[in-house]
């Protein structure tokens, strides 16, 4: 195995002028939806495929955290992703990250404060580490729904979002 730091690519956005948004974590409830995944605007495409997400409460190592799991399926089984997520159930920040691809392991994320480590599978098949330092709270980037339903966005507001995707790559995403 060989150690690989991800390059870490940063948006940036007059950070400085902008408010860090901080997602409020009790406004999610225990849920399970399934989400028809269409082409074209608001589903008057062809159907996809679909997307099955469970969120509940529960209690791991003295935290209270959300248990989340977002199963996709595309075509005829051409594409098939599970990622099973811990999340603080307060703030909304990962604690941990297993996701597969096609029924086998695919990445594996530890995120502790200002550090994610983990493994990923590469493109050409091989299975790589990654040591990431976090330059201060941020919050996973493949999950939409609960995290933006957690956000406080007002019409004209501006903020910071600092996110990071599976493979632990950084970037700020600004809510309009």
């Amino acid at each position: 195995m060989k150690d690989v730091l991800i390059g870490i690519h940063l948006m940036f956005y007059a950070t400085s002028a902008l408010a860090l948004a901080t997602p409020d974590g009790t406004v999610i409830h225990d849920d399970q939806a399934c989400y028809t995944i269409f082409s074209g605007a608001w589903g008057h495409g062809k159907k996809l495929g679909a997307t099955w997400q469970t969120i509940a409460h529960a209690h791991r190592d003295g935290r209270n955290v959300l248990d989340i799991v977002v199963h996709q399926r595309v075509g005829k089984g051409d594409f098939d992703m599970r990622d099973h997520l811990v999340l603080d159930a307060g703030t909304l920040l990962p604690i941990r990250l297993e996701s597969m691809r096609d029924g086998k392991p695919y990445a594996e994320m530890n995120y502790t404060s200002g550090r994610v480590t983990g493994w990923y599978v590469a493109k050409n098949g091989s299975r790589l580490t990654t040591d990431v330092r976090l330059p201060g709270p941020v919050w996973d980037g493949d999950l939409y729904g609960p995290t933006f339903a957690a956000l406080k966005l007002a019409a004209g507001a501006r903020s910071l979002f600092r996110s990071i995707n599976t493979i632990a790559a950084l970037g700020n995403f600004v809510p309009q």
